[in-house]
């Protein structure tokens, strides 16, 4: 009797602790414990984090450049540091640097032109000249480009891969002519590209396959076909009048067209003086900035201009306008306010004239409306 009555308790025991023990076990899908556990909060996906702001960075544009004739001759004598010495610290501070080659440079037969001569050719050093001093690029359609013709033109090419010196404006063919240079400059992709609207032969038959003209549908096409790519559009233009300070119908209808394709500032060349220039749009017009390594005599020849641009990632473009002093060793000068006040009286014709400020910034000033 005790020992059923022992064996009874022991089976009680046993169920009691089997119902604890499936009171207490995990809740599957079905148990009423489950729509506790689905009704927790999902896990929300860490925020993306800011993009970095970009970092300034600063580019250099500057005018005409001729290193044949009389300094081509220094050049050979081994002169090789003379056209850059004053300025290559400003060349060398600025991220990203780039200028206007008017002329072709090559060593071959026959292209060391007299004294005098308007037929220009540099030596193949000027390739090493100017990427010493620190440029990056350069332009190179121009109406000097052709001057020896086609063998000497193709050398150029040679010579400035040969240092590894981009450029833009001429090619083997006009696919290669009209290629922008893009370059990645800090945080920043730039292009850069050159067009002529001026020559001194017929252009026809190979200078016409291999130089890129300032044919608006052909330029605007080229600009829009790097404008999403990149976050800066300059555009050099050789063109105009020689000597004259007023850009032509012609001319100011084409950079315009630049501009309102993409461009974000156009640097002419060829006049051989500055001119002024004028806001179109959100993009800015320099018709000439004039010389740079170039002699020549006529009022306002030795004067050039450059352009230093910084781009900043919250704000525009901010451009500063240098004074520099032309010939075969430019350099930059301290007091502008002569070249100031004849630039801002050259723009002022300009329904958004470009003001150049006592801080040297290039400003905006629309021009007052007609009584």
């Amino acid at each position: 009797m005790e020992m059923r009555l022992v064996r009874l308790v022991s089976v009680l025991v046993f169920a009691v602790a089997l119902l604890v023990a499936g009171c207490a076990r995990t809740p599957t899908p079905d148990d009423s414990g489950a729509a506790a556990v689905d009704s927790a909060p999902a896990p929300q996906p860490a925020p993306e984090p800011e993009p970095e702001p970009k970092k300034p960075v600063t580019l250099l544009f500057l005018g005409d450049i001729n290193m044949g004739r009389t300094l081509g001759g220094m050049l050979r004598s081994g002169q090789t540091d003379y056209p850059f010495a004053k300025l290559k610290p400003l060349i060398q501070e600025a991220d990203w640097a780039c200028a206007e080659l008017e002329v072709q440079v090559s060593d071959l037969p026959g292209t060391v032109g007299q004294p005098g001569s308007l037929v220009y050719c540099a030596p193949a050093v000027a390739a090493d000249v100017m990427k010493d001093a620190g440029f990056d690029a350069v332009w190179s359609a121009n109406n000097h480009i052709w001057d020896y013709g086609l063998d000497p033109f193709l050398d150029t090419m040679v010579q400035l891969d040969r240092v590894k010196l981009p450029y833009t404006g001429i090619g083997k063919d006009l696919e290669e002519a009209y290629t922008p240079v893009v370059a990645e400059v800090g945080d920043w992709r730039i292009a850069t590209l050159s067009v002529t609207s001026i020559f001194n032969t017929t252009f026809e038959g190979e200078p016409a396959e291999r130089i890129a003209w300032a044919d608006t549908e052909r330029t605007v096409r080229a600009i829009e076909g790097v404008r999403d790519d990149v976050d800066f559009v300059a555009v050099n233009h050789h063109g105009g009048v020689e000597e004259s300070t007023i850009p032509t119908e012609e001319i100011k209808a084409f950079n315009r067209a630049c501009i309102e394709a993409g461009a974000d500032l156009i640097i002419g060349g060829h006049p051989h003086v500055f001119q002024g220039g004028e806001w179109w749009g959100d993009g800015a017009i320099f018709y000439s900035v004039g010389n740079l390594v170039y002699v020549q005599f006529h009022a306002w020849g030795d004067a050039g201009l450059g352009l230093r641009v910084t781009l900043r990632d919250d704000d525009s473009p901010k451009i500063e306008i240098l004074g520099l002093k032309a010939g075969y060793q430019p350099y930059l000068i301290e007091d502008t306010e002569a070249y100031r006040n004849r630039f801002n009286q050259i723009s002022s014709g300009y329904d958004h004239p470009i003001e150049w400020a006592a801080d040297g910034v290039a400003r905006r000033r629309d021009a007052p409306e007609s009584p």
